[in-house]
């Protein structure tokens, strides 16, 4: 539900709730997650994202990387 909040609504509030979630799921799930809370652009993210550029995967590297800037510029 907070994947499609935050895909769909935008919404801030899911944000939290994904970041969280994101240890605990397989590759595929954090990939649609990292693109969900750059679609929301909320800057308290920013420290999130950062994190996830030291992923031992280069697709989540560079999806964090991606969602860092669109942060950055939303």
């Amino acid at each position: 539900a907070a994947l499609t909040l935050a895909l769909f609504g935008k919404d801030p509030s899911s944000t939290r709730i994904l970041e969280k979630a994101y240890s605990q799921l397989p590759r595929e799930e954090k990939l649609h997650i990292l693109e969900a809370l750059g679609h929301i652009g909320d800057p308290s993210s920013i420290p999130f994202f950062v994190e996830q550029l030291e992923q031992p995967y280069q697709t989540l590297r560079v999806a964090a990387a991606s969602s860092l800037i669109r942060c950055l510029y939303h």
